[in-house]
């Protein structure tokens, strides 16, 4: 469909002798007309129809690179050199076409990069060059003139207003006598190669560096690792000598306990010989009695109930005295013994 349209349309264009114009994208079209001559508004990316009176120019508004071609200039010693510079350019803000309108009807549609970039390029080469040795153009300082052109070519171009960006500009490797060329080759190589060698020791010092970073990184680690394990060890044995030291004094406590359970049981022991002399004592009046033989002999019908040293006895019925005389004795025995059952109860 859209090829039968531009069919079309030149076919009416042929017919009616208006002209048929298509802009490219990445440019503008800048009208010159018969009358007007050069006015406003640009063309914009398109096609269209116009007046066969009409002129169209393209301006780019992307970015393009002009090259100023082979040009002479001297060093400060008078000695001729040839040179060639490459700039790349484009507007700063391609939609304000007032802007780019005022400088290209003032330097020319044609004309404005070459009279605003190019020969103003050339130019400070010249002024630089000539104020600098062959030396110092061809080796020396040769690298730094792409940023000095570029510098001083954007800020003339910021001041007349142009509305020109500059992104770089490359000098081309100047051509000078043959004689020259030789010596200064020598020199360059020289050069080259003792900017190699100069690289290359700055390289081994950065490698020696890393080296002497990394051994004594790794002689630190085995120093934190030694210590570390010296710590270790270190707490290990207090904790050792923590635990032997618990241990000693729990077993000076165990034995503390059973010390002092032998006193008590030596204690109550006592307190049972004692209560046996007393209930003795008070039982039948012998004083320092100190075992039960007395009562066994004195009592023969009488049975010791567990522990032969306490008195606690029990009269045996059933068994027949020989003597009529122990029978009070006998009452009087059970008696006592209720009593002290009792007392101790």
């Amino acid at each position: 469909m859209m090829l039968l349209n531009i069919l079309l349309l030149c076919c009416v264009c042929g017919i009616s002798g208006i002209r048929l114009y298509c802009i490219p994208p990445g440019y503008i079209g800048a009208r010159i007309t018969l009358m007007n001559g050069y006015q406003l508004p640009f063309l914009t990316q398109g096609c269209g129809i116009d007046w066969p009176t009409t002129t169209i120019s393209l301006i780019p508004i992307k970015p393009d690179v002009d090259r100023t071609g082979s040009f002479s200039m001297y060093s400060i010693e008078k000695n001729p050199i040839t040179c060639d510079i490459e700039i790349e350019n484009e507007w700063k803000d391609p939609f304000n076409h007032t802007l780019i309108f005022d400088t290209t009807t003032k330097y020319g549609i044609t004309d404005y990069d070459r009279l605003s970039v190019i020969d103003r390029g050339k130019q400070l080469l010249r002024e630089i060059a000539s104020k600098m040795t062959i030396d110092q153009i061809v080796s020396s300082e040769f690298a730094e003139l792409n940023d000095r052109i570029h510098i001083a070519l954007q800020r003339e171009n910021d001041n007349l207003g142009t509305g020109i960006k500059i992104n770089w500009v490359r000098v081309a490797p100047p051509n000078i006598d043959v004689k020259l060329m030789e010596h200064y080759k020598s020199i360059v190589e020289h050069t080259v190669a003792t900017k190699a060698l100069g690289e290359k020791k700055k390289r081994d010092a950065i490698n020696n560096a890393i080296s002497f970073q990394e051994q004594a990184s790794k002689d630190s680690i085995e120093r934190e690792t030694a210590l570390s394990k010296f710590r270790i060890a270190e707490d290990k044995a207090q904790s050792e000598r923590e635990m032997s030291l618990k241990n000693a004094l729990a077993a000076r406590e165990k034995s503390m306990i059973e010390l002092n359970v032998t006193l008590e049981t030596a204690r109550v022991s006592f307190e049972k010989a004692k209560m046996e002399v007393e209930i003795m004592e008070r039982t039948w009046g012998i004083k320092g009695y100190a075992s039960d033989q007395i009562a066994k002999s004195t009592f023969p019908n009488l049975q010791v109930i567990g522990d032969p040293k306490v008195l606690v006895h029990r009269y045996l019925p059933g068994q027949d005295d020989n003597s009529n005389s122990n029978s009070n004795s006998h009452s009087h025995t059970n008696s006592a013994i209720r009593d002290i059952a009792n007392e101790s109860n």
